[in-house]
């Protein structure tokens, strides 16, 4: 690769300064690499300024003296690209990772003018719904449609969730350092990245456009430079299989955790202590099947729908993850607990959205979200009266 393109990181996700040190180290890139950070605000651009213009790796906990190689200086705004006229310069890359819906809106809207045709825009691990929110507010009208960039869709086996990225440890970490480097916490060292690009129609899936669109991928130069990095491990893949992933990830996901925060559980194995887990479980994934096929009909008219969708095989995969995690905790309740925002709208939330859409019935995704969402308020109430203090 002769001339490295320019990369745009933004997103407050753990993934977001990951990819950005990634990224910078590829072999090709200068000791300053083609990359620009775009931060939240002129405050945190002052305090990235204070740390040096510095994305620092993490030890893991490990104890390891860090050394100069350990951090990379980078280049950041806070502000979309202009040229010394005032017109709007493109972003022609972007990297956004971002967990929250109303975030990556946003974002979207603060950066537009410098978006078009020609942008690539790499949404790592997008909460699901998020990109037909995109399409459907930002480039509704014909006119920004011909100007709606080349959208991708980047994810990792479990997304931000803490079972397979990195362990409670790490995540407090990661947290508590917002110019930090988070690593996988996997032997290999690699995060696998499953990547797609997503079509002008999100929720029509034809198999030829797909093929065309992969085999233009990989001529892509944004995303031959993504393959060039030392720890990620890119697998590109048609925009079915990774609906097909993504809806597997959230229907486990949504099984998960709602059910450790309503039990309590300290780690997420005891689940399957509880008593008709088994039959609340088999109903959620029973009616969050027959959600997805009204929603997106021509998805379950593929061949491999009838094996991803298999309530067995589903409730094997919950299970499977429950009876491994002995010493893993719900996500869920860590946000809980610390009083922060929760994900429930994006877990079994999301699934009622979609049944109020298509108009069918969804009693136990809506319960189980009621129960999380009175049981969260319960907590806060109780946090900040001081009768509980």
């Amino acid at each position: 690769m002769s001339v490295l393109p320019r990369v745009y990181i933004l997103g407050n996700s753990i993934f977001a300064n990951y990819m950005a040190y990634e990224i910078a180290q590829v072999t090709a890139q200068d000791s300053i690499p083609n990359i620009v950070l775009l931060l939240n605000d002129q405050k945190k651009l002052s305090r990235f300024l204070d740390n040096n213009s510095r994305l620092t790796r993490n030890d893991n906990g490990k104890g390891k003296q860090l050394t100069k190689d350990d951090s990379i200086q980078f280049m950041a705004a806070c502000s979309p690209p202009t040229f010394a006229s005032g017109k709007p310069a493109t972003i022609e890359n972007m990297v956004l990772a971002d967990t929250g819906k109303k975030n990556i809106s946003n974002l979207m809207m603060k950066y537009r003018a410098s978006l078009n045709a020609s942008s690539n825009i790499l949404l790592m691990n997008p909460p699901v719904g998020s990109i037909g929110y995109l399409y459907d507010k930002i480039w509704k009208d014909p006119e920004s449609k011909r100007e709606r960039p080349n959208m991708l869709l980047g994810m990792t086996r479990w997304g931000d969730s803490t079972i397979d990225f990195m362990d409670k440890r790490k995540l407090y970490y990661s947290l508590k350092n917002e110019f930090s480097v988070a690593i996988p916490n996997k032997c290999t060292g690699k995060l696998n990245l499953f990547l797609g690009s997503v079509p002008e129609r999100y929720n029509i899936f034809d198999m030829g456009l797909e093929k065309s669109n992969i085999d233009k991928l990989y001529k892509n130069p944004f995303i031959n430079l993504i393959q060039e990095t030392p720890n990620v491990s890119v697998q590109i893949l048609g925009y079915s299989e990774l609906m097909f992933l993504r809806f597997e990830n959230l229907i486990v996901n949504s099984c998960i955790e709602p059910l450790a925060v309503l039990f309590d559980c300290k780690y997420i194995h005891e689940i399957t202590k509880a008593a008709k887990s088994e039959f609340i479980i088999r109903s959620l994934i029973k009616e969050q099947i027959k959600i997805v096929s009204l929603a997106y009909p021509t998805l379950l008219h593929l061949p491999a729908s009838h094996t991803v969708f298999d309530e067995d095989r589903l409730y094997n995969i919950v299970m499977h993850y429950l009876k491994a995690g002995k010493r893993k905790e719900s996500i869920l309740n860590i946000q809980r607990k610390e009083l922060n925002q929760t994900d429930i709208r994006q877990l079994t939330g999301y699934f009622v959205r979609l049944a109020y859409q298509c108009n069918t019935d969804c009693r136990w995704n809506m319960t189980i979200s009621w129960l999380i969402e009175s049981k969260i308020q319960l907590g806060k109430f109780r946090a900040l009266d001081y009768h509980y203090l």
